[in-house]
């Protein structure tokens, strides 16, 4: 009695092989994967930093936790960082610089200075549409009230009919 199907499958209650070949996985992966999180990479760009397929990483953050943690730890830090960026650039803010000058000995000397950036109104419009959608997305609704009348091709002739013998 065989243990295997016509296709080649093993039947049900008969032993099967030990698993594939080994994962390419190593937990030294873990910090490469949440650096190229931190740089906006998507899970599919970073199967091709690692020259595997897509359904690997997958798998991968289904098997390894560490490894999913990897990633969205870096992609939670990059959005932040971005969303902390566009909410200042959004709102204007004060950056302090410092500069070297020379003073009327000629020698120089660091000054603090302060500029007012002002506000981004494309910056703005951009974080309240993503936070604040029923008041500020871009899409319109029209609401039609009443009926709409559906003429027939008969009844729309009958009608240039009569509008033209009253014309005569």
């Amino acid at each position: 009695m065989t243990d295997r199907d016509e296709a080649g499958r093993f039947l049900a209650g008969h032993s099967q092989p030990g698993p594939g070949r080994d994962s390419l996985y190593d937990p030294s992966m873990n910090e490469q994967a949440r650096k190229l999180a931190l740089l906006g990479l998507t899970d599919d760009q970073v199967a091709d930093f690692f020259e595997v397929s897509p359904s690997t990483i997958d798998n991968w953050k289904r098997q390894y936790p560490a490894f999913l943690c990897s990633l969205n730890q870096g992609k939670i830090i990059a959005d932040a960082n971005v969303a902390d960026s566009l909410y200042r650039r959004a709102t204007g803010e004060v950056i302090f610089m410092e500069k070297r000058v020379k003073d009327k000995d000629g020698d120089f000397e660091i000054i603090r200075l302060s500029q007012q950036m002002p506000a981004d109104p494309g910056a703005a419009k951009l974080w309240l549409t993503n936070r604040r959608p029923a008041e500020w997305r871009d899409k319109q609704e029209v609401q039609h009230s009443g009926a709409l009348q559906v003429v027939t091709k008969e009844q729309r002739d009958a009608a240039v009919a009569a509008a033209l013998r009253a014309d005569t």
